[in-house]
């Protein structure tokens, strides 16, 4: 089945994989290498990172089941709300 837009094929076709990723993948464009510049928790070192690849803030490309925040302080008193804020 083809559908007029990559918009359209992701919302209704695909709806489980990320919607950034899904268009980017079908319009071959880079978002998967370079990230979305949002914000997600690396557990294994208790902080808000970003979805970058870089020197900090980023810590690497987000997987798809990685909640993405707009900010730091969104991220971090969302997730890690029991740390003392000095995120």
């Amino acid at each position: 089945e083809l559908y007029d837009t990559a918009e359209i094929c992701c919302s209704s076709k695909l709806g489980w994989v990320d919607e950034d990723q899904c268009k980017s993948s079908s319009r071959d464009t880079a978002i998967e290498s370079t990230g979305t510049n949002d914000w997600y928790v690396d557990y294994k070192r208790q902080r808000c990172v970003q979805d970058c690849v870089g020197t900090a803030p980023c810590g690497g490309i987000a997987k798809r089941w990685n909640e993405r925040f707009s900010s730091s302080s969104a991220c971090c008193s969302t997730k890690l709300w029991w740390l003392d804020g000095s995120f």
